[in-house]
């Protein structure tokens, strides 16, 4: 399948390793996923992609809330050990929300808009 191209936090995970996911931000998931795939050599998948133009951002809020799952080993500092996936998607999900919110929110109050 191809992305996109545009500011993008992902999930990636491989079935061959569960409950170890790589979360990270990138503006092409496309050539970001090649590198992954020619690295490992193991089946890879994404399993989650939000596009948000506070990509860095979102990326360092999720490195502080998502620390008790983090997983330091030989092969870098952005893998997560979590029994549920779910987790750590819904995190993004919240962080991404959030930001939007503050933005549409702070826009509003700069031009007196109502927004719902």
């Amino acid at each position: 399948m191809i992305y996109p191209r545009g500011n993008c936090i992902y999930v990636i995970g491989c079935s061959q390793i569960p409950n170890f996911y790589k979360i990270g931000k990138t503006k092409n998931i496309n050539e970001r996923f090649k590198v992954y795939k020619t690295h490992n050599p193991h089946k890879m998948d994404i399993l989650h992609l939000k596009y948000s133009k506070d990509m860095k951002l979102v990326e360092n809020i999720l490195k502080t809330t998502l620390k008790p799952y983090r997983y330091v080993g030989e092969g870098g500092t952005e893998w997560y050990k979590c029994d549920n996936v779910n987790i750590l998607i819904g995190e993004v999900e919240t962080v991404v929300s959030f930001l939007e919110r503050k933005v549409v929110t702070k826009n509003c109050i700069n031009s007196n808009c109502q927004h719902k």
